[in-house]
């Protein structure tokens, strides 16, 4: 249009051409003005535009809908949808298909405890009652060959989580015995008319703790209260200790596929470790402080203060916390500052794995090494959790285990029972193995949840495409409790962490997400090639190259097509500056197999001039990799 008008004007005298310009630009700015944009969107002009759209032959759409289209268009504070930006992190490609799953040793078959000859015959229902699974026994024996079953509880011993008190054996005459209140846990042993043993099998028994119920309810309603909280999921945590992403698609594939494919899990692939030990990873995801800072707190004896916990935070709203590791010995919790941290949760089934422990045969084979008599540990403690998710149905419960096909079952049972549709399920490791610095971490929500929170579900797709850590998962758990709150509370602003229901930047660096240097994939492909460049010098003679600066890391996918078929090579491109001396070089690396190597290309570029800074070496072919000790101001102009 200002063309069309500037061409009437053509031939005019000049200030004609300069006011009809001046009234042009006048024009164009009150038509971007927020006044005339409050005018064009209101309810007297939107259906007259509507009217004019249907009568050039658009769709039919309602006025409302055209009402939403105008002012999303028009809005300063909207844009266009586009295509989300890169992250400028990399992180290596991991290959999951089936070649990957012909690594040496990864088709093993499930673990089972059948060669012990027991049969798992015991098993307590949802209401708290312990039945004879009698299809089972009918396996093997008919139901008249069972002579006898007898049981004995297992009580806590104080405060201790792995002392305990047996009572005397008694027979069992009902399906269910009369135990005393605190008795948590149940031993027993069935045997058949032959006098062999046929069954050896622990329960536990979930008690509501008098203690914790009525402040539970309590804070429960006070939260609804106040915060006016319109739904509330439960959180069940399963992590896993040195098992990697890369690891879990060749070891796990059934239980990732699962995840993936049946319950839409989002995969945060660019999940980076803050750390090299168990301790360092799970301290951020735990607290949402680095494991320094915490052990730093507990050192200094001046301060009467303890590191908070994230379900510390969810017991304050009412939830029943659980924690149960397959392990009972050390742990961050039991043995690393125990004397600090208060990490006690409503229920901690510490003392139930060291009983199985303990009291399980001392003759093992390698096939059976894992299992409990005739119960897989596994399995047990994946079953107690189940028990949990049944035995408080309508309250929210905080599950936290530290752990393929049992896996997998495990995730059926929750998916299958409803468990997922008022869950969020969280599945996660630590570092992984130390060579691949990339732990996995899966989130699960109930569609329905997704649904009416639809901005947090894409930002939890953008996000899987983020650099993140543990820092965000603590920032998300917390988030959680009050993301249906008209009236959020108002919290202290985390030190470290992004909630991943906001949108972690396109340009996030490890050291604004709190990632160690020595534990960033960037780092690691830097130091490979600094490392090649000095390998290519005469270190007598030439000083020893160091980290200036990181100009540009960038990733390819190179197809190769050969004989056996074809395949995708990942490289990194890789420029940086150095110094002394400020030189430039440029270098691929390439990484070699699914599990995490990377090795430096032979050729290395150097991008600047060198001049007479290698003056010291005879050759040209290592010069452009020098800078000699002995250089002076001179040489280097």
């Amino acid at each position: 249009c200002l063309l069309f008008i500037l061409g009437c004007v053509a031939g005019r005298p000049v200030f004609v051409r300069w006011i009809v310009l001046c009234l042009c630009l006048v024009v164009v700015t009150l038509i971007l003005s927020h006044p005339f944009r409050d005018w064009l969107t209101s309810k007297t002009v939107i259906p007259s535009l509507y009217t004019v759209y249907k009568q050039e032959g658009a769709l039919n759409h309602s006025p409302h809908n055209t009402n939403v289209n105008v002012r999303k268009f028009l809005d300063p504070n909207k844009t266009v949808p586009t295509k989300p930006r890169p992250s400028t992190c990399v992180f290596p490609q991991m290959i999951h298909g089936p070649s990957a799953l012909n690594v040496p040793g990864m088709k093993k078959k499930a673990i089972n405890c059948k060669e012990t000859d027991l049969l798992d015959i015991m098993y307590i229902t949802s209401d708290k009652t312990l039945k004879l699974n009698t299809s089972k026994l009918e396996e093997i024996l008919q139901i008249r060959d069972l002579h006898n079953c007898t049981y004995r509880q297992i009580f806590r011993n104080g405060t201790d989580s792995i002392s305990f008190i047996n009572s005397q054996w008694s027979k069992l005459l009902i399906d269910f015995p009369d135990l005393a209140e605190n008795a948590e846990f149940l031993q027993v042993e069935c045997t058949n008319i032959f006098s062999g043993a046929l069954s050896k099998t622990f329960h536990r028994k979930i008690l509501e703790k008098e203690e914790f119920q009525k402040p539970g309810s309590l804070n429960f309603k006070k939260r609804q209260i106040n915060s006016n909280i319109n739904e509330t999921l439960s959180v069940i945590m399963i992590g896993m200790d040195s098992l990697s992403r890369a690891h879990l698609f060749t070891a796990y594939n059934k239980a990732y596929s699962y995840l993936i494919n049946s319950l839409k899990s989002f995969d945060l692939t660019m999940h980076s470790q803050v750390g090299g030990d168990k301790t360092s990873n799970f301290w951020p995801l735990f607290s949402g402080n680095p494991a320094v800072e915490v052990q730093n707190l507990c050192s200094n004896t001046s301060v009467n203060t303890n590191p908070d916990v994230v379900w510390r935070a969810y017991e304050d709203a009412g939830y029943r916390t659980v924690l149960i590791k397959s392990n009972p010995d050390g742990g961050i919790f039991h043995d690393l500052l125990k004397d600090c941290v208060k990490s006690s949760v409503r229920y901690n089934l510490r003392l139930l794995v060291f009983v199985m422990c303990s009291k399980t045969s001392a003759r093992r084979s390698k096939q059976n090494s894992l299992c409990a008599e005739n119960q897989l540990y596994t399995n047990n403690h994946l079953n107690c959790i189940l028990h949990f998710l049944y035995a408080f149905p309508q309250q929210p419960v905080f599950v936290l285990m530290l752990l393929d096909q049992n896996l997998l079952n495990f995730y059926e049972s929750l998916n299958q029972n409803g468990m997922l549709n008022r869950s969020l399920l969280v599945s996660f490791s630590d570092q992984g193995m130390r060579a691949c610095r990339t732990p996995y971490t899966f989130l699960t929500f109930p569609e329905w949840f997704l649904k009416k929170y639809p901005d947090v579900a894409e930002n939890l797709k953008l996000n899987t495409r983020r650099l993140t850590s543990h820092f965000d998962t603590h920032a998300t758990l917390l988030d959680l409790l009050h993301i249906s709150s008209d009236k959020p509370p108002l919290l202290v602003p985390l030190k470290h962490g992004i909630s991943l229901f906001k949108k972690i930047p396109w340009n996030r660096t490890c050291s604004d997400a709190d990632i160690p240097s020595d534990s960033c994939l960037s780092t690691l492909l830097v130091e490979l090639v600094i490392e090649a460049i000095n390998s290519k010098t005469d270190k007598n003679k030439c000083a020893i190259f160091k980290l200036r600066q990181v100009i540009r890391i960038q990733k390819f996918a190179i197809d190769e097509n050969h004989s056996k078929g074809s395949r995708s090579t990942i490289v990194y491109n890789v420029k940086l500056k150095v110094q002394p001396g400020d030189a430039l070089f440029e270098a691929s690396v390439y990484e070699i197999n699914q599990f995490n190597e990377w090795k430096v290309g032979g050729q290395i570029d150097r991008l600047n001039f060198y001049r007479r800074q290698s003056r010291c070496l005879d050759t040209q072919t290592n010069r452009p990799f020098c800078y000699c000790k002995n250089v002076g101001s001179e040489d280097v102009s």
